[in-house]
């Protein structure tokens, strides 16, 4: 994802520019399919083996193998400040004044110090979107093996705007004369990450209570990352306009997913153990350029452990489940995140009546929450919403700080 154009519209406007994506619409990695909108638990569809690749061998066991056709996902989350561009464009104002008082240009500073900590803590903008590529995940049965072999694939696409407070000056001109000036910037940063992923799972045990599976996915990252900053200028003819695009900085990684499900006749218990191995990945180095960054920035994909449950009827229609990270990793920014989700839903299974599904996800280390519902139709189409409770204001209208969609098809085969 490449951007152009001012800083200054960039900044302001990049909730407006992410809307689209969202309205008719995450772990550190987005989610693809009924991950929005639920645990994936009851081995409805191939979105379940996101977080567990144990998890293939059972969806197989109790359904058709299965592949993607089709999968999209985007979403967006805001810092909670209202009017963001109206307040930038009174910052750019101010600063411009040239009929200021000594004490004005002291009183002033002060509010506009003030406003420059407040974009710095709650000015923020978080995008992501993700594409899961035609034929994946692929999940077929294999009896020379015996156990399910899985392939996946997907790129997955992420952009944070933030603002560096840097304090304002009180300068003199040549005539003496008091104005405002700043070191401010506004920040942006891209992440582009496509992972290829193989998984083998088999049954490892069977029991009048259940039976227990076990998988092991290998996954390789190709990571792209991005990173620049403007800083405000006061005197060019538009003092927030930006640079040539940020040059990526590709690097290659490689992770291990280990997990295990047990499927039982009315519930399922899984625990998975993602990214082992824990590759890093660089970063543009832009200490020499704003103050606030590393020297040698670098993203690790720290290993994920998450825990779900789920209870079901005997013929898995209706449905309760949840699922938890256990204990924070930062995400490609650098931000901690802990997900949780959990949800409750009806399958009736018939190609004429929808699935239908609703719950809650959620971040505790950003304190976000999702409210999420989903409809299946035909047995194969995806469809899952969710959004915050708490708003925003934008252009004069409320609009949810934090809102994602995904849909998937899929198709099932003997």
């Amino acid at each position: 994802m490449r951007w152009r154009g001012p800083w200054r519209r960039r900044l302001a406007l990049l909730p407006g520019l992410l809307l689209p994506l969202a309205a008719p619409a995450s772990p550190g990695l987005t989610p693809l399919g009924t991950a929005v909108g639920g645990t994936g638990t009851t081995l409805h569809d191939a979105g379940a083996t996101r977080s567990n690749p144990s998890a293939s061998a059972a969806l197989t066991t109790v359904s058709d193998n299965a592949a993607g056709l089709l999968g999209l996902t985007a979403g967006y989350r805001l810092g909670p400040l209202d009017d963001l561009e109206d307040r930038v464009d009174y910052l750019d104002a101010q600063l411009k004044r040239d009929d200021l008082t000594a004490t004005e240009a002291g009183d002033l500073k002060d509010d506009l110090d003030a406003l420059l900590n407040r974009l710095e803590r709650d000015g923020y903008a978080r995008g992501h979107g993700a594409i899961q590529w035609p034929g994946t995940p692929f999940l077929f049965e294999s009896e020379p093996l015996g156990g399910t072999i899985e392939v996946t694939a997907e790129t997955l696409s992420r952009v944070a705007a933030d603002v560096i407070a840097e304090p304002v000056r009180v300068e003199t001109d040549g005539a003496g004369d008091p104005y405002l000036d700043t070191d401010a910037a506004a920040t942006f940063r891209y992440a582009e990450v496509t992972s290829l992923g193989l998984g083998y799972s088999r049954e490892l045990s069977r029991q009048p209570e259940g039976a227990l599976y076990g998988g092991v996915r290998y996954r390789h990252h190709s990571v792209h990352l991005a990173r620049e900053a403007v800083v405000y200028d006061r005197d060019a003819d538009d003092p927030f306009d930006t640079p040539d695009d940020p040059a990526y900085i590709g690097s290659d990684g490689a992770s291990i997913d280990l997990g295990l499900t047990w499927a039982a006749d009315h519930y399922t218990l899984q625990a998975g153990l993602l990214h082992l191995g824990s590759p890093s990945f660089d970063w543009e180095d832009q200490s020499a350029t704003v103050d606030g960054y590393p020297e040698s920035p670098r993203w690790t994909l720290e290993p994920r452990f998450t825990y779900a449950a789920s209870v079901h009827t005997a013929d898995r229609r209706w449905y309760a489940g949840a699922r938890v990270d256990l204990g924070e990793r930062d995400d490609v920014f650098g931000e901690p995140t802990q997900w949780f989700a959990a949800d409750a839903g009806f399958a009736p299974g018939r190609f004429w009546f929808p699935d239908v599904r609703f719950g809650v996800r959620g971040d505790r280390a950003s304190d976000t929450t999702l409210y999420t519902g989903g409809i299946t139709l035909f047995r194969r189409l995806h469809l899952d919403l969710a959004r915050s409770l708490d708003t925003v204001e934008i252009d004069g209208e409320d609009r949810p700080r934090a809102a994602s969609a995904a849909l998937t098809l899929e198709h099932r085969f003997d």
